[in-house]
């Protein structure tokens, strides 16, 4: 047969093909199409489209159980979380998926994205980070992958990696709050505090109602001691961003520069609406109120509150959640309380997770002041000043933190 029969052969077999009913065609040719046409409603990046990705995608997986049908509604699924926080069996299947797709395919950055995606969500950074960095090796362009790595990065303690990436971000996104913000944390947690304060007031150049900025500047003058700063930035994240998030950022800020009373004012108002409320910088708004009556000398109401806040910890601990601040916020309760040997304990926990010094080479959180001087806790900040000095080496900052 000549070439210009076997195109013809080709082209009537693609025709009546085309004839054939959708129930006679092979399952994994269905499949595809229908892979596609959810990967464009997923893109879109709204909930109705991801909606409808979902039920294509479910659709596809009845047909053929295809590493594309997995991994995109893998991917789908946790996307469905981000948006609304609510179907957490959603997230379990998710991960779930993710975990097939890889397993029947371990170069799918698809599936790879969609389970670091999902482990964040799941509040496990140190599980998420790796994920992000496996992902971003099979393709370091793929769809928000670098963007959503930065927080899980620096979260699991990977400073280095976090700084690298989001300098790379950032050539790309100049003027992405996201990107300065995460790289603006990753610089303090290195102890580059200039350039910290730099990108966020670059940040606030772009976009002067982003509270986030004030908020971080806030801990950046914390770190130095500069409490009346420190509010004055929480301050300003009120006016331009006047929410719950902020005004507990605000009360946490008050009660070292000595006002806890004011700060109990704007905590009670809080946790009126919403007991479970976090403040900025991801501690709970209880947690916070328990510290401000503890420094009131209100002590049996103290108590009683941070019970009741290590209960919603442990909780979520139980849940399945490893993040430093979890472990960091137990810590914080116990040193108050000056219960030294759970406060330390604790405290190792979310160092093994991530935790490490912020903006300053020694420990600003005035939560730990009771530590001060304690050997294991010496330890304890020896150990997260060298993982630190170590992240400064491979990237190459110099030793200007003194």
């Amino acid at each position: 047969m000549n070439s210009k029969c076997v195109i013809t052969a080709f082209v009537a077999s693609l025709s009546l093909l085309a004839c054939v009913p959708l129930g006679h065609r092979r399952p994994a040719a269905v499949n595809a199409s229908v892979v596609r046409e959810a990967r464009t409603h997923y893109l879109r990046f709204t909930s109705e489209g991801n909606d409808a990705a979902i039920a294509l995608y479910r659709e596809a997986l009845a047909q053929a159980p295809t590493v594309e049908a997995y991994a995109g509604l893998a991917e789908a699924l946790a996307q469905d979380f981000y948006n609304n926080r609510q179907n957490r069996q959603g997230l379990e299947e998710s991960l779930r998926l993710s975990a097939e797709a890889i397993r029947l395919d371990e170069k799918s950055v698809q599936a790879h994205f969609a389970r670091a995606f999902a482990l964040g969500l799941a509040g496990k950074p140190r599980e998420a980070a790796p994920e992000y960095l496996r992902t971003l090796a099979l393709d370091a362009d793929y769809p928000r992958a670098a963007t959503l790595a930065l927080g899980q990065l620096w979260r699991a303690g990977m400073f280095d990696e976090a700084f690298r990436w989001a300098a790379r971000q950032l050539e790309k996104e100049p003027t992405s709050l996201d990107v300065l913000f995460h790289y603006s944390v990753a610089s303090a947690f290195l102890l580059d505090v200039e350039r910290a304060e730099s990108l966020m007031r670059r940040a606030l150049e772009i976009n002067p109602t982003f509270g986030t900025a004030y908020g971080e500047l806030a801990f950046l003058a914390q770190a130095k001691g500069l409490h009346k700063e420190a509010v004055e930035h929480m301050q300003a994240a009120t006016r331009v961003d006047p929410n719950d998030q902020n005004f507990g950022g605000l009360a946490q800020m008050l009660i070292p520069a000595g006002n806890p009373g004011q700060s109990k004012e704007i905590l009670q108002r809080i946790v009126q609406k919403n007991r479970t409320a976090r403040a900025y910088g991801g501690r709970s708004v209880l947690t916070i109120y328990g510290w401000a009556l503890w420094e009131l000398s209100e002590r049996t109401e103290a108590n009683r509150i941070f019970d009741e806040i290590l209960v919603q910890l442990i909780s979520r601990e139980a849940a399945g959640e490893t993040s430093y601040q979890l472990y960091r916020e137990i810590a914080a309760i116990h040193a108050v309380r000056g219960n030294r040997r759970a406060a330390i304990e604790a405290a190792t926990k979310a160092t093994e997770n991530g935790w490490r010094l912020y903006g300053a080479r020694e420990i600003a959180d005035p939560m730990f002041r009771s530590l001060a001087g304690d050997s294991d806790f010496e330890r304890l900040l020896a150990r997260m000043r060298a993982d630190v000095d170590r992240m400064r080496r491979r990237i190459g900052l110099q030793r200007n933190w003194k």
